[in-house]
């Protein structure tokens, strides 16, 4: 097939109405005029083809025009099909009444295609009633273009099906070039359906010209997948069909076909059907192009990773695709690889794994290394650990990973391979970082031996931050041990247990406060005005230089030279029942108080507290919800406040946002962060735009290296307030200010303060830092990061090591009480980091003696606190008497205290490691909780935690584990099965156990959960079950038994509905003997004896073992049937342990499942229904019910089936 330029163009103008007249193939086009009464002298001039000017007239006529002048002809254009109505007046005139009538209410009902789909139809479908058969196929094509053009592609195919469908009965025929047509037309708006082109296919085969056949298919399947529809599944087929037809070279057809459309979206839509169904035409037409060998390749690139990958190499493979790959190798593995990178990525397929040895030398050759991600410092992107480890066995070169990838399917590596990783010098520390850092993963992972050093090297990392590190690091570590360390971490550990037993905490308490602590600063008239406040929450908001601090009944005004102004808040009567934060900011000499309450604003002027207003709502959002800022929210000269980028006037009622401001002195730049804009405005005072971006002089653009950025929120620049000779973040006499780039390329963040000191830090930990601390009676400074926003600490490092020296959080802001942090105990109020400009010393000779503490005084002050917090204080007095201011000598208590409390961790650690090991389930969660579906009680809510909660309570009631350790991170194991419905009933597990129909991953976790539970005291007599308010959950035992609350939401049950007037909350728990009954209690039932004994549940499991599962009997489902009325199916379910009860869905059954049974898709799905009307304790009670003395008996189809039949009429008889 040829392409002909010159055609394309002629073909263009044609269709564009603008070819010269004359042009072969056109048909003329004349300007008529048309004249009307109510137009007077003013014509009405139309362009029209000679086939559609009749039509024209006769529209045209009825609306009450006259007959036309008809000039010369001016173009030529394409021969246009006529569309309904018009069709009607050429081909049908008899009915043309009709036609024009059915056009005005198509467009009545065209214009409700967009708003309401459903209702147009309707009225499309009462119009096509009214017309014709012959009509019937133009009318719902010309329905179909209203569609298209409302944008519903779906419905305009639909439409087009009905038309075709049309075609059957009506007797005109169409003209194949009009059907050609119309079907390209409906092909390239992507509105072509597959059934409608599997019909044109059959009616081209027939044709008596197979070569313009085969250019009338090859041109719909090209328009039809670049209109946007992927191609129809045999696609490739019927176009080698009709090639072969027109003796054409089939290989070569399919050839220029897929390079035609290898660059369209909707070739890559197609189902994988569309591939895999015509791999032998696929192959020999990209073996017969280079070109799309080349693009097939980079394509596969392209598209997001899935299960097709293994099929595409092999294809690639086979065509010879890989030869196209040279110098580019590398580039294109690292390609396919990346797409791999993420969190939700399936494993790299082995097929694609294979590839590596045969790229292998030609990566080498060209030493373009394999890229796992950019290599960028913020690339947070996945290494698949299979493909990497095989990319090292293959001798493949890989770059160095970025600071923060990670690695991926390491669990898919074999053990060997895991332990080369390890060994890996760059590899080795991104596995570790991969590895789960706690919670039951982490423990988990000892089962890999190749890991175990590494696991090991972790557990010694935290001893030693607990042992010798700084205090903030120290606690960290001492809750991780906490909530990671087992009795079974000595195997690995032995000397574990006598190291922790030798943490004291002196070393991380003397480091620390050798380092400085912040209470060693304060700002007088901050301390002053956070004592006023008596509310249980507070704030500070700034006004830079003025902070004005107020709770929800007082604010007050403080600058760097002390007490400015006070306002005793007017407060909505309403606010008291409502959770009610409000602002209140200074400027020009008055506060503006803000209130939101029950979403109505009521603001209000201090001088004017009577006239109340409100803003628009946009504008109360810009400010009520932005994130929180450091403070640098400067008042102009002359005292008023910035509201956004503008001052505010006197009176006005306006907000806006806070933003982020620099002011060198003379000039002030705005900055909101808004889209991630690196980038301030300067402010124009004097109309209050935003004139240029820019920034201050202080950061010079030459100040910064290749790729290095600003970070904007974290630098500041601000004037020195009058009076005010230095600050503690450093100044140059008159200003105060830190300039922070952030290197893109290594991630290393550079600082400098506006005096000179500077420093690097290389991107671990936090690097949104705000200061540098200078600390009195120290040359070393503290970095600063944190502290803006709710619940974010103050974080203070080491500026050479990293290491964090104490974290003190803004308990006054938010739903937490207004009490200090223990490490700044003396700190009622943290200011904003802008106001620590302020902070002084407030005891020099105290601060000087704590930088020479001694280890011995810290031991000292630690064994005071072990007494009482007086005897504390009285030891500080007396070991550091240099200590003399009272806010200085809360926070030095509040450090001791806050070490001394990490003993009582340290405790439970080491009570914990001596604990002897509790008996394991060794199923997964996912494997019982499908195991067991269908036969207990399933909650809405729970995660994961069935499993713990019988481990947990098995070893309380046996006296393994004490109260404590059975209600540590309760809350984490929840469980959705209430599964306090198995004790004295769990023999009917067996049922389903030795079903055949069972999956062999349930059988392993019933068997093991029978074995583990005849072990354990759940497995005898005397339990019982109960309800109770879980808020008053407590584990209990004495001599006499014990009771165990459990994590169940109770309340989604029948039973636990019927309590639901008690309260909302309701758990389960287990009761072992007559251990009083605590408050809270709702509920309480005693538990059936039952028929597993633990003797028979070892047998069955035995038994088990040894047969293996029980083969399906028909024949004892239809005795079972006969004996209760139920029908054949049913029974077939209920003999074979009720499987898939609780699926739902029409076809619920697996086909294996169904084949081995006998059963029919709508026979399963009546007898399932009938089936779970059976409450699960009904279904447990009646296959406990038919355990024989001897388990073998469960084997026996017969027998069982007689058993089921005496415990089903049982239960029915019961009330």
């Amino acid at each position: 097939m040829t392409h002909d330029l010159h055609t394309d163009t002629t073909q263009s103008t044609l269709a564009a109405g603008l070819a010269p007249p004359g042009t072969p193939g056109g048909e003329e086009v004349t300007a008529r005029t048309y004249g009307h009464p109510l137009l007077g002298a003013r014509p009405v001039v139309r362009l029209t083809g000679q086939t559609v000017a009749p039509v024209e007239d006769r529209l045209l006529a009825d609306l009450g025009y006259a007959a036309p002048d008809v000039g010369e002809p001016v173009a030529a254009g394409q021969d246009l099909a006529l569309r309904y109505p018009a069709w009607a007046l050429v081909h049908d005139p008899a009915h043309t009444g009709t036609a024009l009538s059915a056009g005005v209410e198509m467009a009545r009902a065209g214009r409700l295609v967009d708003p309401r789909p459903g209702p147009a139809l309707e009225e499309f479908q009462r119009i096509a009633a009214t017309l014709p058969d012959d009509h019937l196929p133009v009318f719902w094509e010309e329905v179909g273009r209203m569609f298209i053009a409302a944008g519903r592609d779906k419905q305009g195919a639909l439409m087009f099906g009905r038309a075709r469908a049309a075609d059957r009965h009506a007797t005109l025929g169409m003209d194949p070039a009009r059907r050609r047509a119309v079907f390209l037309e409906f092909a390239l708006a992507g509105a072509l359906s597959a059934k409608d082109i599997t019909a044109y296919v059959g009616e081209l085969s027939g044709r008596p010209d197979p070569v313009a056949a085969y250019r009338d298919l090859r041109e719909l399947a090209l328009r039809r997948t670049t209109g946007g529809l992927a191609p129809w599944p045999a696609m490739l087929k019927d176009i080698g069909k009709l090639a072969k037809a027109a003796g054409l070279d089939v290989v070569t057809e399919h050839r220029l076909l897929l390079e035609g459309l290898v660059d369209t979206p909707a070739l890559w839509r197609a189902a994988d059907g569309f591939w895999t169904a015509q791999r032998k035409l696929l192959v020999p037409a990209v073996a017969a192009s280079a070109a799309l060998k080349k693009r097939l390749l980079w394509r596969l690139t392209e598209v997001p990773p899935s299960e097709m990958d293994a099929w595409w190499c092999g294809l690639l493979q086979e065509a010879g695709a890989l030869d196209q790959l040279s110098g580019d190798a590398g580039e294109w593995l690292s390609a396919v690889l990346g797409r791999y990178g993420r969190a939700s990525s399936p494993a790299v397929p082995e097929e694609v794994l294979r590839l590596l040895a045969l790229l292998a030398d030609r990566i080498r050759e060209a030493r373009t290394p394999v890229r796992f991600g950019s290599g960028a410092p913020e690339d947070r992107c996945g290494i698949d650990a299979v493909a990497l480890v095989r990319c090292l066995d293959a001798g493949i070169p890989v770059a160095d990973p970025g600071p923060k990838v990670w690695l991926r399917n390491w669990q898919g590596s074999p053990d060997a391979d895991l332990r080369a990783l390890l060994d890996d010098e760059r590899f080795g520390p991104v596995l570790l970082r991969s590895v789960p850092r706690g919670g039951d993963d982490f423990r988990g992972l000892w089962r890999a031996s190749s890991l175990r050093p590494g696991l090991r090297g972790i557990i010694d990392g935290n001893v030693r931050r607990v042992r010798s590190g700084a205090l903030a690091d120290a606690v960290l570590a001492l809750r991780w041990l906490e909530d990671n360390l087992r009795a079974d971490s000595l195997k690995e550990t032995p000397d574990l247990a006598a190291r922790m037993a030798d943490l004291d905490m002196v070393t991380p308490l003397t480091r620390t406060l050798r380092a400085g602590i912040l209470d060693e600063l304060g700002w007088a008239a901050l301390d002053e005005a956070a004592a006023e406040m008596k509310g249980k929450n507070f704030w500070g908001r700034a006004s830079w230089p003025v902070l004005t601090v107020h709770d929800r009944r007082k604010a007050i005004a403080i600058g760097p030279g002390g007490r400015i102004a006070e306002h005793r808040l007017r407060v909505p009567d309403e606010a008291a029942r409502f959770d009610h934060t409000p602002q209140v900011h200074f400027s020009d000499g008055q506060f503006l108080v803000l209130h939101y309450v029950n979403g109505k604003q009521r603001h209000y002027w201090s001088d004017a507290p009577d006239e109340t207003f409100a803003v628009r709502p946009r504008m109360w959002q810009s400010l009520h919800y932005e994130r929180d800022r450091h403070g640098y929210t400067f008042m102009a000269p002359n005292g008023r406040r910035f509201m956004g980028h503008r001052v505010l006037g006197p009176r006005e009622e306006r907000v806006g946002p806070n933003g982020h401001m620099f002011h060198d002195g003379r000039d002030f730049w705005w900055h909101t962060g808004d889209g991630g804009e690196a980038q301030a405005h300067r402010v124009d005072l004097t109309t209050g735009e935003l004139a240029e971006a820019g920034l201050p002089e202080f950061f010079g653009p030459s100040l910064l290296a290749a790729d290095e950025r600003w970070d904007i929120e974290s630098s500041s620049l601000a004037p020195l307030p009058y009076g005010v000779k230095d600050s503690p973040l450093g100044s140059d006499g008159t200003r105060v200010g830190l300039r922070v780039a952030r290197d893109s390329t290594t991630g290393e963040v550079r600082y400098h303060r506006i005096d000179g000191v500077h420093g690097t830090l290389d991107g671990a930990g936090p690097t949104a830092i705000w200061g540098l601390l200078d600390i009195p009676g120290s040359e070393k400074r503290l970095v600063l990061s944190g502290g803006v926003g709710k619940y974010r600490p103050v974080v203070a490092r080491d500026a050479d090591t990293g290491e964090c020296y104490w974290q003190a959080e803004l308990k006054n802001d938010g739903w937490v009480d207004s009490e200090p942090d223990p490490v700044a105990a003396g700190t009622r109020l943290i200011p904003p980091p802008a106001f620590w400009h302020f902070l002084t010393p407030r005891d020099p000779a105290g601060s000087q003696a704590l930088r020479q503490i001694t280890e011995d005084t810290v031991r000292r002050l630690l064994k005071a606190a072990a007494t009482s917090e007086e005897a504390l204080r009285t030891a500080v007095g007396r070991l550091l008497p240099e200590v003399s201011h009272p806010l200085l000598v809360r926070g030095v208590v509040g450090c001791v205290r806050e070490a001394a409390g990490l003993r009582t961790h340290r405790d439970r650690i080491l009570t914990r490691l001596k604990r002897a090991r509790r008996a394991r389930l060794k199923v997964s969660e996912e494997d019982l909780g499908g195991a067991l579906e269908g036969l207990v009680g399933k909650c809405s809510s729970g995660y994961r935690g069935t499993v713990a909660q019988i481990e947990l309570t098995s070893a309380f009631f046996s006296g393994a584990i004490d109260a404590d350790t059975a209600m540590e991170r309760w809350l984490d194991h929840g469980s959705a099965f209430d599964w306090t419905g198995l004790p004295g009933r769990v023999g009917g597990l067996a049922v389903r156990a030795v079903s055949a129909v069972t999956p062999d991953t349930h059988r392993r976790a019933l068997s093991r959960l029978l074995r583990f539970w005849a072990l354990t005291p759940l497995a005898e007599p005397g339990l019982r079950r109960g309800l109770l308010d879980s808020e008053q959950r407590a584990a209990l035992s004495d001599e006499n038994g014990a009771l165990m609350p459990l994590s169940i939401t109770m309340l989604n049950s029948e039973w636990g509905r019927s309590h639901a007037g008690d309260t909302w909350d309701i758990a389960a728990f287990l009761q072992r003997g007559t251990v009083p009954r605590p408050a809270g209690v709702l509920d309480i039932q005693e538990v059936p004896e039952g028929r597993a004994t633990p003797e028979r549940l070892h047998r069955i499991v035995d038994e088990l073992e040894r047969v293996g599962p029980v083969p399906f009997d028909p024949a004892a489902a239809a005795r079972l049937a006969e004996a209760t009325g139920l029908d054949r199916a049913a029974a077939a379910l209920l003999m074979a342990g009720l499987p898939h009860i609780k699926d739902d869905g029409h076809n619920f059954l697996p086909p294996q499942t169904r084949k081995a049974l006998g059963l029919k898709v709508a026979e399963a799905k009546a007898a399932r229904d009938t089936l779970r009307r059976l409450p699960e304790a009904t279904r447990l009670e009646l296959y406990d019910a038919v355990l024989p003395d001897d388990p073998a008996g469960l084997w026996d189809q017969t027998v069982m089936a007689e058993r089921l039949a005496r415990a089903w009429k049982e239960a029915a008889a019961r009330p």
